[in-house]
């Protein structure tokens, strides 16, 4: 299979939440992610991740990330 997709490290912001009643809010604090994934496709708004691609060319669990939360891309190396 020819690989013509880019593995990457995406950093980015991400929503955050606590359960239950809460005495101080401003406890709660923007989750930082990351994922590991090929990047399949980017344009203005977004990049999409999938885990896996298969040789028929299918997309396992791809991930749209807003390019607005993003706060690195690294691209990995895939021996």
């Amino acid at each position: 299979m020819k690989r013509n997709y880019k593995a990457v490290l995406v950093s980015w912001l991400d929503s955050n939440i606590l359960h239950g009643w809460q005495d101080n809010a401003k406890i709660c604090k923007v989750a930082i992610s990351e994922e590991l994934g090929y990047l399949i496709h980017e344009d203005e708004e977004k990049i999409t991740l999938a885990r896996g691609i298969s040789d028929g060319g299918l997309f396992n669990s791809p991930m749209a990330i807003p390019k607005g939360c993003i706060k690195s891309i690294k691209e990995m190396r895939v021996k």
